[in-house]
């Protein structure tokens, strides 16, 4: 799955998705009991789970494969016996707004809880993780916090998450929130800041239109970006049926990349 790979270089996904066989009124996401129109009886009465996609494109199909959160996705309405409906959006936080504004029932594609925590939304267990990057000036090779100790680095949204920790222990180090790589990159090339924490893709983009000027490091001594599925806040029972269905992919023992 050559797109996917380049979507989340060094993804772990906690489990194998496909060949899950569950009963669904295990999971709760049938009509097996419950009262009261909640997130499932609504799904299952318009016969459609619609999931947000941040950057859907980067997720599209390749070699006839689907990408493995296409295909949890796919998953879960098997799950709710209904049709997968996917909605591309921009970014993870336009997929969020989709869900918190109720045009989605669900948002995946690199939502982290710190993202769906500020959109309001509830989160499922994680499912998979990434490893986090820094991007800096050619010639420059700091891959670590410690290389940073009396600098300052940058943040993008998709992995705001990992600031604190970054700076956690060293106070010498000066983080700042970017809202897009190319603020990020201007800032780094102007020498305002000295590294610009990011997912892979991320780094790879930049790369891409700044050819030549920068360089790209797994970022070591970090904890690695969890990824989870969001839903509206008070939706239990479809996010219970969601952790179920993870969380026997996990004791499943399958990995990921």
């Amino acid at each position: 799955m050559k797109k996917l790979m380049m979507r989340r270089n060094g993804l772990f996904l906690l489990g194998a998705v496909c060949g899950l066989t569950v009963s669904v009124c295990s999971l709760g996401l049938s009509g097996c009991g419950g009262g009261g129109k909640d997130a499932v009886t609504r799904i299952q009465e318009n016969g459609s789970f619609r999931v947000a996609f941040g950057d859907l494109s980067d997720m599209a199909l390749a070699d006839g494969e689907q990408a493995v959160e296409m295909a949890l996705a796919e998953t879960i309405g098997a799950e709710l016996g209904v049709t997968v409906e996917f909605l591309p959006a921009e970014s993870s936080q336009a997929a969020l707004a989709l869900v918190a504004e109720g045009n989605a029932d669900a948002a995946l594609g690199a939502v982290t809880e710190a993202m769906a925590g500020e959109a309001g939304l509830s989160v499922s267990i994680p499912y998979g993780e990434d490893k986090l990057y820094v991007v800096t000036r050619r010639g420059d090779y700091s891959d670590s916090p410690g290389a940073f100790s009396g600098r300052s680095i940058g943040v993008l949204p998709s992995v705001s998450a990992a600031a604190e920790s970054i700076a956690s222990g060293d106070e010498t180090i000066q983080a700042a929130a970017f809202t897009d790589g190319g603020a990020g990159t201007r800032a780094l090339l102007s020498q305002s800041i000295d590294g610009l924490v990011c997912s892979y893709p991320e780094g790879i983009a930049l790369l891409e239109v700044y050819e030549g000027q920068l360089q790209m490091q797994n970022l070591q001594n970090t904890a690695p970006q969890e990824y989870v599925i969001a839903v509206n806040a008070g939706e239990n029972r479809l996010i219970s049926g969601i952790n179920t269905m993870i969380g026997r992919q996990l004791d499943g023992g399958g990995t990921g990349r």
